[in-house]
């Protein structure tokens, strides 16, 4: 069974063996106390992570200017309920 992405292994917590397969259970030296972190490869996953960070980085100014418009549109629908309250009474 191979890893996906960037996963590169597996490592004990408690012994520091290494396996290079298998997300099933705990180290078999170990047992149960032997729990197993996952590994990650960095290297391969850069690229796209410098893709996520770009798509990112433009998303936020859009989000920015949208936080904007609702915070006018509250505004101005708060203005138009208090007077037609006023009217209505």
């Amino acid at each position: 069974m191979s890893f996906p992405g960037c996963v590169s292994g597996l490592v004990c917590v408690r012994c520091g063996r290494r396996r290079a397969r298998g997300l099933d259970g705990p180290c078999a030296t170990c047992g149960p106390e032997g729990v197993l972190e996952i590994e990650f490869d960095l290297k391969k996953g850069s690229a796209f992570m410098e893709y996520v960070w770009k798509v990112a980085d433009g998303l936020a100014s859009a989000f920015g200017l949208i936080c904007l418009f609702l915070a006018g549109f509250l505004i101005v629908i708060t203005i138009i309920v208090a007077t037609l309250r006023r009217r209505h009474e």
